[in-house]
């Protein structure tokens, strides 16, 4: 495998070559966002996007901290690797999916426990309760693979 080194050639391109999948990743999140609030109020109605909406700031809750989670596993990983050390970068990878495993099945099971408190404590109508706890359990269900 070829690795290219940060440290050398034009920091303007080598900037855009990096922050490009993650600028993509995040239209991409965007594109699903707004791809299921069309599909849900076309085909479900207005009382399951409302159920959407409510959702909305949980899911972009779960989304940035496995986010933070996966920025902080990289840190030592990429130290290692700079520094030449591939071996411990691949044995600190190892240990950071082991972690992220970990760290997904507790927020998908934790996220099932405290949805319906959670979605009280927002004041969410009774008539999208049951919606937007619905789609919340099977997001959250969704943990271990985002």
């Amino acid at each position: 495998m070829k690795t290219k080194s940060m440290t050398e050639g034009k920091s303007c391109s080598l900037i855009l070559k990096f922050a490009l999948p993650l600028m993509l990743g995040s239209v991409f999140q965007e594109f699903y966002t707004v791809t299921d609030t069309v599909i849900v109020g076309q085909f479900l109605g207005v009382g399951a996007l409302a159920a959407v909406g409510i959702s909305g700031w949980i899911t972009w809750m779960l989304l940035a901290a496995v986010q933070g989670f996966c920025q902080g596993f990289s840190v030592l990983a990429a130290q290692s690797f700079g520094a030449g050390k591939t071996d411990n970068a691949n044995v600190q990878m190892g240990n950071s999916l082991l972690l992220s495993l970990i760290v997904s099945v507790a927020c998908a099971s934790l996220g099932q426990l405290f949805l319906a408190p959670l979605l009280r404590l927002l004041n969410t109508p009774t008539e999208v309760f049951g919606d937007a706890l619905l789609y919340l359990r099977i997001y959250y269900a969704g943990c271990p693979i985002i």
